[in-house]
């Protein structure tokens, strides 16, 4: 019901074309995360925020092999950094 709640039902929900899509991926590749019998519980109590390696939104990508592409992420960086100067 969490679609019909957000006035959303019939455009989510589902992974095909005309459905908002908002996806993470997860590199399993970590020795802490070789599953345990259950897969979400791994994730849920041994997941870490650098394990996700992709972020979709709205079907577009915000993070692509832990890369991120909807900010600038140098200037961000440098304007902590000048901030902190001051």
């Amino acid at each position: 019901g969490g679609a019909a709640a957000l006035d959303e039902a019939g455009r989510c929900g589902r992974i095909q074309p005309g459905f908002h899509a908002d996806l993470i991926t997860v590199d399993l590749k970590s020795p802490r995360l070789i599953p345990s019998g259950n897969l979400l519980h791994t994730l849920f109590e041994c997941g870490e925020p650098g394990d996700v390696r992709d972020v979709l939104v709205g079907g577009k990508f915000l993070m692509r092999n832990r890369e991120i592409l909807a900010l600038d992420e140098e200037r961000i960086l440098r304007e902590a950094r000048d901030y902190m100067e001051k």
